[in-house]
């Protein structure tokens, strides 16, 4: 078992609105487990006292019934306490194109069986913490994770996948690569979430995240909070990892964002 640590945000919400929100961010879980039946994590996220738990997909990583029972266990705990609204990863995908599907199937029918939601190029509206707000979760096509010669996000693609969100209340999007930020941001999202680069993997002072899991060299958005024009986005630097399984100077995390009223 490996540990992780606690990193908590500060975003302000710039919509008409009252209250404060905290959310939970999980991302890039890749199967781990904390403790017996999870039970080291579930302590961390109850000792937040969340609002909201959001998930930046990437929860599986080995297309086998056990490893999505363990996620769906986990999950099946936090839906009992919690709002809990996921989106998908590279993972998730990938596991959608695998033996016609099937295996997919049940992790997206286990996830919506035991009381989350999960957002494939959907929108959602619910109040948190007496915030209103509209969430949406983005999937885009393996195209963009590729190694070599990936494609970029384009916004015309992205309204392609979601209508533009509503601009009276505050916009969450899961989206689960951080390196499209700047469609984002047009596109309208007033906070981001997201994961994917695992932190940069290994991090040097000043320098940040050294490469990512697509072995590209210091990632711009690699961990951490980032801001374009009005929007922001936090990357979590993951629960687990796969492929590249290094991480020095860069520990799991567990981001735990909290909106505050803006002071205008």
């Amino acid at each position: 078992m490996n540990a992780f640590q606690v990193r908590n945000y500060r975003i302000p919400v710039n919509k008409k609105s009252r209250g404060e929100a905290t959310i939970v961010l999980l991302c890039d879980l890749h199967g781990a487990c904390y403790g017996e039946n999870h039970r080291e994590l579930i302590d961390a996220i109850d000792a937040q006292r969340p609002d909201l738990i959001v998930s930046a997909g990437d929860l599986i990583m080995d297309a086998d019934r056990p490893h999505i029972d363990n996620v769906l266990a986990l999950l099946a705990q936090l839906a009992a306490r919690y709002p809990v609204y996921c989106g998908n990863g590279n993972h998730e995908t990938k596991l959608r194109q695998r033996e016609g599907g099937r295996l997919y199937r049940e992790l997206a029918a286990g996830i919506r069986a035991c009381g989350a939601h999960l957002l494939t190029n959907e929108r959602r509206k619910l109040t948190a913490g007496g915030i209103p707000m509209e969430i949406a979760g983005l999937e885009i096509g393996l195209r963009h994770f590729r190694r070599v010669g990936a494609s970029r996000l384009t916004l015309p693609e992205m309204c392609g996948y979601l209508q533009r969100p509503e601009k009276e209340v505050f916009s969450l999007l899961i989206a689960h690569n951080p390196m499209d930020f700047p469609v984002y941001a047009a596109w309208g999202a007033d906070l981001v979430v997201s994961g994917h680069l695992h932190g940069g993997c290994v991090r040097l002072p000043l320098l940040g995240g050294v490469v990512s899991p697509q072995l590209r060299l210091f990632p711009k958005y690699d961990r951490g909070e980032f801001t374009l024009g009005k929007s922001r986005m936090v990357v979590g630097a993951g629960l687990g990892e796969h492929g590249i399984g290094i991480r020095l100077g860069n520990p799991r995390e567990l981001p735990v964002i909290k909106l505050v009223q803006s002071k205008r």
